[in-house]
């Protein structure tokens, strides 16, 4: 697994780079990457990021780890000091699958997070709503933390106009694609020359 985490982090680095070499007009994007637990624990990860975007030629800002929020309520001995140490480097920290799990907001607050990222559990309001309570509720609180809000599993063009309107300027899911191979999304970057940078 952290052989692994190592090789994902050195080549997500380096695709990144390449397409924004191939399609330099679609705008300034930014690379988003979950870390297991066994890695956010890994002595020398500060420095195995540092290389990684150094030898891409990427600045720290063009990078964002997602957490999970077991991990944050898992109180892991260090953790605090290197999402600390990442945040003052300018790496960017999100809080993934927020609202699925049992963290308490506070951990918003204690945390040196830039955004969170809802899980797609809260999209589905019932029949009459493209998205929840709940998730309109986070929308708000958000910026008053100093959050952005990215929404997870969008599936509908009715979920992306809900969150629209709603404020939410961050989306990803199959409504906008499905995975894709290092060309594919290279064509698709291309084609839609209107990729705006990644939350901070």
């Amino acid at each position: 697994m952290l052989a692994l985490g190592s090789w994902v982090i050195r080549e997500g680095c380096r695709q990144l780079a390449a397409w924004r070499a191939q399609a330099p007009e679609a705008g300034r994007l930014g690379l988003s990457l979950n870390l297991s637990p066994a890695e956010w624990a890994k002595a020398g990860l500060m420095e195995e990021i540092q290389t990684g975007l150094e030898a891409a030629g990427l600045s720290p800002a063009d990078l964002a780890l997602d957490l999970t929020e077991g991990l944050l309520l898992g109180e892991r001995v260090g953790l605090a000091d290197v999402l600390d140490r990442l945040s003052a480097l300018g790496v960017r920290l999100h809080l993934d699958d927020f609202g699925r799990g049992p963290a308490s907001l506070s951990c918003l607050q204690r945390f040196p997070l830039h955004a969170v990222k809802l899980d797609p559990s809260l999209l589905s309001g019932g029949a009459s709503e493209p998205i929840s309570a709940l998730a309109l509720g986070i929308l708000a609180l958000a910026p008053r933390l100093g959050l952005s809000v990215v929404a997870e599993g969008v599936e509908t063009a009715a979920q992306r106009d809900a969150l629209r309107a709603a404020g939410c300027a961050y989306a990803q899911g199959r409504y906008f694609s499905a995975p894709l191979e290092p060309d594919e999304a290279a064509a698709l970057i291309a084609k839609s020359r209107i990729v705006e940078r990644s939350p901070s």
